[in-house]
């Protein structure tokens, strides 16, 4: 994240739910290793999905929320809406 917001907390909520993704996808693995049914694995799959799409609305929220408008309010709008199509771009394809 290339733009810093004093009081931001975005860091710290982004670290938080990437850390219990990271534990679901070792489970995930160990459930692998067990053997366990396809379905349960899929399960799992699926919430970790999920849960990284959260993780990337959030990141795009706070990049429009922020990053967009302080490059708006200091005149960059050209730059910044082109660096906003492509992490809408990137968002789409997730």
């Amino acid at each position: 994240m290339d733009c810093k917001h004093d009081g931001c907390d975005l860091t710290k909520k982004l670290t938080s739910k990437l850390s219990r993704i990271e534990g679901q996808v070792r489970g995930v693995n160990k459930m692998v290793q067990e053997d366990r049914t396809c379905e349960d694995i899929l399960v799992q799959l699926s919430a970790i999905t999920k849960a990284l799409e959260g993780v990337a609305k959030d990141l795009l929220s706070h990049h429009i929320n922020h990053c967009v408008v302080d490059s708006i309010e200091n005149g960059n709008v050209k730059d910044m809406l082109d660096k906003l199509q492509v992490a809408v771009e990137y968002y789409s394809k997730i």
